[in-house]
């Protein structure tokens, strides 16, 4: 991809990002994990934040997890950049792909 790196983030640093990039929604309170992505040369430019389902009904026998933030700065390819690694690691953590 275009220079782009992924990197962990505490569920505080990811909330600051995302309140900072994108002012929708209330802080998440809980997460599995949080990442960063910085492009070559650059600071963060966009954060992803992954726990368990909200909706019951998709949550199957504890496999399940889904990105509930998404910001980035408007950096090519950042999105799916940081959709691609989430379902790398979630895959790994064991959750269903």
């Amino acid at each position: 991809m275009s220079g782009l790196t992924a990197f962990p983030l505490t569920l505080a640093e990811a909330t600051a990002q995302i309140a900072r990039l994108h002012r929708h929604h209330k802080p998440v309170r809980f997460h599995l994990f949080s990442i960063g992505a910085r492009e070559e040369g650059r600071d963060l430019c966009g954060v992803a934040v992954v726990m368990r389902p909200a909706n019951q009904a998709m949550e199957f026998e504890g496999l399940m997890c889904e990105v509930s933030r998404l910001a980035t700065d408007g950096t090519r390819n950042a999105c799916s950049f940081l959709l691609s690694r989430c379902a790398r690691i979630a895959f790994e953590m064991g959750y269903l792909g």
